[in-house]
């Protein structure tokens, strides 16, 4: 139970060190005290986006160390706490108070949130296990390591996500400094409470029960679950994507100038956090549009577009300083960069097609229909999973917008962002940002219809009677969906429960297979490993170098132009290479004279074979 209690309080403080940094800026700028309201979640969401960013502030200039971000957040928990405690217990006995005013309607909302609850705690659960996914040990977890480690921002040779906007991954580094890497998967579980509670809030201003089935439609996605225990970083995207629509929303209908401006912010926070994230500006732009009066349109449009590249901007600086490309590689093409080619270029590509179910006129007629229905493990199939029932949903949802403004305000974004995604690699994980609009709309729909439907009986019993009646058949069928959604993870809590309580794990010692541990152990500290076949570095420990994509391998292409056995040489010693982990796994078709070179016992000796697994460490010989 220590494990699991030193997990909670530090996930627990660091979400109030997140709110008081927000609570500061709105003391501060008093620019929250009027947006915001349909979410209510302003302050944490304005914390986190600061914290983010003093973070990139303090990896360029060398201060991206455990000592300086321990301190940086006990400060400014302090002067942050500071005001609260001279408020004294006052306003936290009033909140009491107005939700006791109300029991039989706190009773009800209750008892219908305690599946969403149960999941949520269930995937609390699951993520305070060891386990990794293939994107935190490559990048996600593994650069906040390797910046740690270095004090800052460091080249890190072929590694093509070290130059990409990494704003969620900063915040990673965070958990790494205070505690371990459980903890880096904890915040991006918070995402998902916080974009669950986002929801509710959202849905629940047209009915309170909207609310809840707004949030089980979003929990009810496979992919969503799948992602939520591991370190991603497509949860955070979507929080920050859904918190721009909502504050694009309320200035449609309000016009308030600072709700504009704070969803341009969100914006560059989403275009901070992912290479493709610029198009949420354009998915968002034309609510600000639409809201505006003619006269103000241009100032409006500047407004947001300020907004957000102010905070989209110092990636793709950093980019282009590392790189000669903003957006590396995206614009090799027109601008060239680094270790890069036309060739790697072409696979690149290649492979970002191939991904989905093909790209004829065709296929994007179909694509809506078959991520619903046909979206699966591999990536013929998208990836992953999209909850099924959307193929009601939606169209049902789409039926009855015109009568409904908040739906409609919710689907455009969603929409566009569809076509961006249809066009780009169509993987069910990027479409996670997706998923809350849909939700939202989908419940002020179903409330707008009950309203509806209920009116039409003339005796005011008999319309509260059926009002009741039919927001009970849809709170019931949206728990439905979610508890048969939720069966797998229902099961593996069980399990990761079980493991925590009789064996829980020491992650700073867990690795996958122990040719990690003995690279850790044995190998000195100076070491620089060249990875093959594997880019999963977190593990490692030692500065390495390894391929971002095989299906387009910097390294391949790089070997082959060394040529023989000397330009290996060579190339390694340029490189800086001491040691080799290298996975038998033939993901990467490397020319047959890199194996022939390093079972020549002149130029390596095997230093560890791993015994259940397909790696064999070697060290280079020189001379």
């Amino acid at each position: 139970m220590t494990y699991v209690a030193a997990h909670a309080l530090s996930f627990t403080l660091l979400l109030v060190v997140f709110y008081l940094t927000g609570d500061l800026v709105a003391r501060l700028t008093r620019a929250l005290d009027d947006a915001g309201q349909r979410t209510g979640l302003m302050r944490i969401s304005i914390g986190i986006a600061v914290w983010m960013y003093l973070l990139m502030a303090f990896a360029c200039v060398g201060l991206y160390r455990r000592g300086v971000l321990i301190g940086a957040a006990i400060v400014i928990g302090v002067v942050g706490a500071a005001p609260k405690v001279a408020q004294g217990l006052g306003p936290a006995v009033a909140g009491l108070k107005a939700c006791a005013a109300s029991k039989r309607s706190l009773a009800l909302l209750t008892l219908a949130w305690l599946p969403p609850a149960l999941v949520l705690a269930q995937l609390f659960v699951r993520t305070l296990g060891p386990w990794l996914g293939w994107d935190d040990m490559s990048a996600h977890l593994t650069l906040p390591r390797v910046w740690l480690a270095h004090g800052g921002f460091v080249h890190l040779p072929f590694n093509v996500y070290s130059h990409w906007p990494s704003n969620v991954q900063m915040l990673y580094g965070l958990g790494l400094a205070v505690e371990d890497y459980v903890l880096g998967k904890l915040l991006h579980l918070m995402f998902l409470g916080l974009l669950t509670a986002a929801v509710y809030r959202f849905a629940a201003r047209a009915a309170p029960w909207a609310g809840v089935v707004a949030a089980s439609l979003l929990l009810a996605n496979d992919v969503l679950l799948e992602e939520a225990h591991v370190a991603n970083i497509d949860i955070g995207v979507a929080f920050f994507f859904f918190m721009a629509v909502a504050l694009a929303v309320e200035f449609r209908e309000t016009g308030t100038r600072r709700a504009l401006v704070l969803s341009g912010i969100f914006c560059g926070c989403v275009a901070g956090s992912k290479i493709t994230g610029l198009g949420a500006i354009a998915c968002v732009y034309p609510l600000i549009a639409l809201g505006s009066p003619r006269r103000q349109i241009v100032r409006n449009s500047a407004l947001f577009a300020a907004a957000a590249f102010a905070l989209a901007l110092p990636w793709m600086v950093k980019s282009y300083v590392e790189t000669g490309d903003p957006l590396y590689p995206v614009l090799w093409k027109y601008v060239g960069g680094i270790e890069w080619s036309d060739t790697i270029a072409d696979q690149f590509w290649r492979w970002q097609n191939s991904i989905g179910m093909g790209r004829t006129p065709r296929d994007y007629a179909l694509l809506p229909i078959r991520v619903i229905l046909n979206g699966g493990g591999g990536y013929q199939n998208f990836a992953a999973w999209i909850s099924k029932t959307w193929i009601v949903f939606l169209p049902l949802t789409l039926m009855f917008t015109p009568w409904v403004p908040v739906a409609r305000r919710c689907l455009l974004p969603a929409g566009i962002y569809f076509v961006i995604w249809a066009n780009s690699s169509q993987q069910s994980r990027f479409l996670i940002s997706v998923l809350p609009l849909l939700a939202v709309a989908t419940a002020v729909t179903a409330a707008w219809v009950v309203d509806r439907l209920s009116r039409q009986v003339r005796s005011l019993k008999y319309e509260v009677s059926i009002r009741y009646a039919l927001a009970g058949v849809v709170i019931v069928g949206s728990l439905a969906v979610l508890g048969w959604a939720s069966r797998y993870i229902r099961q593996g809590s069980l399990e990761a429960t079980r493991n925590l309580l009789v064996d829980p794990p020491n992650v700073r010692e867990w690795t996958p297979d122990p040719a990690f541990a003995f690279v850790r152990q044995q190998l000195p500290a100076s070491a620089t490993v060249l990875m093959l076949n594997i880019n999963h570095g977190f593990f490692l420990d030692r500065d390495y170098i390894a391929d971002s994509f095989f299906e387009a391998s910097q390294l391949n292409a790089a070997v082959n132009a060394a040529g023989d056995r000397d330009g290996l040489t060579r190339l390694f010693e340029r490189l800086g290479v001491t040691h080799v982990f290298a996975d038998l796994t033939p993901w990467v078709k490397f020319p047959p004279m890199l194996w022939d070179y390093l079972r020549d016992p002149a130029n390596t000796t095997v230093l560890y074979r791993s015994p259940d697994g397909p790696f064999t460490v070697y060290v280079l010989k020189r001379g």
